[in-house]
């Protein structure tokens, strides 16, 4: 009888498992990427205040968005896209390399905000560049994570990035080589 109740346990543990593993499959979606900025389309020049476009060996189009401290604060928006379908979480992954960018209270700080039109709501997520998510000779992925809400909608994608304070005379630059 002993060898039956376990016997019997051990099916009903495997089909547990393989009913959470059904169950909890069919609750995710997968990933996609719906949008894409290509930096290797944009225009050689300056973008906006504070930021322009260079030319990037290392950049997957051969250009990047350059980024050069000239002060603390807010710069204007590098990027605006409108009508995304979005639902749950979003992450925004950029792209990022950076010089003279070495710890984390002299950093640049990536804004992402999604805009629901329909009932109109902000979502809010942010991502810091510094020396440990960012080196001089390679990109590197940051990732933004923003949740939105479950049920799908069109949304605006705006990222604004901003200055922290910086200590000594270093003057920090992030290249931006791309963003999805």
């Amino acid at each position: 009888m002993a060898f039956f109740n376990r016997f019997s346990s051990r099916i009903v543990q495997t089909a547990v498992i393989i009913l959470m593993v059904l169950w909890g499959g069919s609750g995710y979606a997968a990933m996609a990427s719906l949008w894409q900025n290509d930096t290797g389309k944009l225009k050689i020049g300056p973008l906006s205040e504070g930021a322009q476009v260079v030319e990037d060996a290392l950049a997957k189009g051969g250009k990047a968005i350059c980024l050069q401290y000239a002060k603390e604060g807010k710069l204007p928006n590098i990027v605006s896209v409108g009508k995304l379908e979005l639902a749950g979480r979003v992450t925004v992954r950029v792209l990022v390399r950076g010089k003279d960018v070495n710890d984390v209270a002299n950093g640049l700080r990536l804004t992402a905000r999604l805009y629901r039109h329909k009932p109109w709501r902000q979502f809010v997520g942010d991502g810091m560049v510094y020396a440990v998510r960012a080196n001089e000779k390679a990109y590197r992925v940051l990732p933004i994570t923003i949740d939105v809400g479950d049920e799908p909608s069109t949304y605006d994608l705006i990222i604004t990035p901003t200055w922290q304070a910086q200590t000594g005379e270093r003057k920090p630059v992030v290249w931006i080589g791309g963003i999805e």
